[in-house]
C-alpha cells in the first residue's frame, strides 16, 4: 500500500550536493504510488553518479509493486542496460527482470549459470 510523501518537499533534493541524499531520495520512492515518484525516479536514474543511477534503477521493481506508474521505465531501464558504463547496468538489467521482462531474464540467465 502505497505511502503518503511530500513530493513537492523531497522533489528539490534530486538536485543535492550529496550523492547519499540523492541515493536516499531514490530509496524512499518506492514508498510511493505517485506518478511524480516515477518522473522523480526516471531523474535520478540519469544522475551523475553511478550508485544513485543503480539505486534508482533497482526501486523500480519495489516502485510497480507499491502500485506506482511505469511509463517510460522499460525504456529508460533497457536503455541504462545497454548504454550505462558502470555497475548500474546490472541494477537496470536486475530490475528488468524483477518486472518480468523475459529478454532481461534471457540475457541474464547464462551469466548466473556461467557463475556458479
Amino acid at each position: 500500500m502505497p505511502t503518503v510523501l511530500d513530493l513537492d518537499a523531497l522533489g528539490p533534493l534530486a538536485e543535492h550536493v550529496s550523492f547519499e541524499v540523492r541515493e536516499s531520495l531514490a530509496r524512499a520512492m518506492w514508498l510511493c504510488g505517485d506518478a511524480r515518484a516515477a518522473g522523480l525516479l526516471l531523474k535520478l536514474t540519469r544522475d551523475e553518479n553511478e550508485h544513485v543511477r543503480g539505486t534508482a534503477a533497482h526501486v523500480f521493481g519495489e516502485f510497480r509493486l507499491a502500485g506506482g506508474p511505469m511509463d517510460g521505465v522499460i525504456e529508460r531501464l533497457w536503455e541504462m542496460a545497454d548504454t550505462d558504463p558502470t555497475d548500474a547496468r546490472f541494477d537496470a538489467l536486475a530490475s528488468l527482470v524483477d518486472l518480468g521482462d523475459a529478454e532481461a531474464k534471457a540475457r541474464v540467465e547464462p551469466e548466473l549459470t556461467a557463475a556458479h
